[in-house]
């Protein structure tokens, strides 16, 4: 077919055209490759965890971050439902925001919560958990989750906690000497009352009753010898009540000794290890049985009887509370010739310690206690090795615990 000069002119015009087109095209195809790429650099690589899911909350995008943390894979965790990253949570209440999410009547709104996800390991893991509807005209397209890893602010204020918790029982101890050093003065003078009284009832009331028992009838003479066998007891009664409670204001003027001085002094290991045992006494009458098994002419060493006392006093403690019920402390000193040391050991009948916990029970802050701060065997192990020592535990869950401690004597 012939075309004329105007008609051949138009197509190469609009050929031209379309080359242009085609050119800017590709170019802006490009352009969005680009963009596409440096988003999802951007993504990968940010700190927190990105999770994209469809209107049907089914789990259809993760970010590397978000992979690492939880230790899935991006292909493991696609098409997963959202209600699967929690589904291995006992505690249903704390995750009910989450649930009105998965509610499409109450879906709309955003929620952001601190809680735990399941991870590949098993262990769940803590983290700040925010998630966002997107919606368009159409309604709900799809939703974005944020996922901040939260475990070391977590612990940094588990620390901060104990450290808190740890100054106050520091402010505690010297206020409880403080205190012990004013009770203690009015104290010695009720002792020395009660035994002058004691005197008085032994020697001047029993001069009382021979000098009356002519006068008296055989019924008075009885009475009045049963009124003096009770105010006797009663004496004794109270004394006994009161050097109990001297013995326990002398045992924690002695026990908040501990960091007072670094002088070192010529300790008895029994002193100390009894010292421990009048400061849990309330704790243990009635409910535990103490059996001490002391070594005769046990050498004494140099050191800060104070500190030694709270080594004893943090495993007797840790016996007591691993006793549930009622059981059996035994508190046993020994002699070590080679190397030349001396020891002591806590045995009771407690519920033991679980193999996986064992390894840990030194560490700082590791407790297992609701209310426990984790320092009590961490502080005891650094004294220990301060003196050169050695705290070992042996442990059979069921059956109780040892803590065995050796100090070597210094030539």
């Amino acid at each position: 077919m012939n075309l004329v000069d105007g008609q051949s002119k138009e197509i190469k015009t609009k050929e031209n055209s379309l080359s242009t087109n085609q050119s800017t095209v590709i170019l802006l195809d490009k352009g969005i490759d680009t963009t596409c790429m440096e988003s999802c650099i951007a993504i990968n690589t940010i700190y927190e965890g990105i999770i994209r899911l469809d209107e049907r909350k089914k789990i259809i995008f993760t970010n590397e971050r978000i992979n690492e943390l939880l230790g899935f894979s991006a292909s493991e965790l696609r098409s997963k439902p959202l209600k699967w990253l929690f589904s291995d949570i006992k505690n249903k209440a704390a995750h009910r925001p989450v649930g009105n999410i998965l509610d499409p009547k109450k879906g709309k709104k955003g929620v952001t919560l601190e809680t735990n996800l399941r991870s590949k390991n098993g262990v769940p893991v803590s983290v700040l958990f925010s998630i966002n509807p997107v919606i368009n005209s159409g309604g709900i397209k799809e939703y974005i989750a944020i996922v901040t890893d939260i475990r070391r602010l977590q612990q940094a204020h588990e620390k901060t906690k104990n450290l808190l918790h740890a100054e106050k029982i520091s402010v505690l101890g010297h206020l409880s000497a403080s205190i012990a050093h004013e009770i203690n003065n009015p104290l010695s003078y009720l002792i020395l009352d009660i035994d002058r009284q004691d005197g008085i009832l032994k020697k001047d009331l029993n001069l009382f009753k021979s000098k009356l028992s002519e006068k008296l009838t055989e019924k008075e003479r009885s009475r009045f010898s049963s009124l003096l066998v009770e105010l006797q007891e009663l004496s004794d009664s109270t004394k006994t009540g009161l050097k109990k409670i001297a013995e326990i204001v002398s045992a924690v003027k002695s026990y908040s000794r501990l960091e007072d001085s670094p002088l070192k002094e010529e300790i008895s290991l029994e002193k100390t290890l009894d010292t421990a045992l009048k400061l849990v006494y309330s704790k243990t009458k009635n409910r535990i049985i103490i059996i001490r098994e002391y070594t005769f002419d046990i050498p004494k060493i140099r050191t800060n009887g104070g500190r030694l006392a709270q080594v004893a006093l943090n495993m007797i403690v840790n016996s007591i509370q691993a006793i549930p019920d009622k059981g059996k402390i035994t508190v046993r000193t020994f002699v070590k010739n080679n190397p030349k040391s001396i020891g002591f050991e806590i045995v009771d009948t407690g519920v033991g310690i679980p193999e996986n916990v064992k390894n840990h029970i030194f560490n700082p802050y590791f407790t297992t206690k609701k209310d426990g701060t984790g320092l009590g065997l961490a502080i005891a192990k650094n004294i220990i090795d301060e003196l050169n020592g050695t705290l070992t535990c042996n442990s059979e869950e069921g059956k109780g615990t040892t803590m065995t401690v050796f100090i070597p004597i210094k030539k």
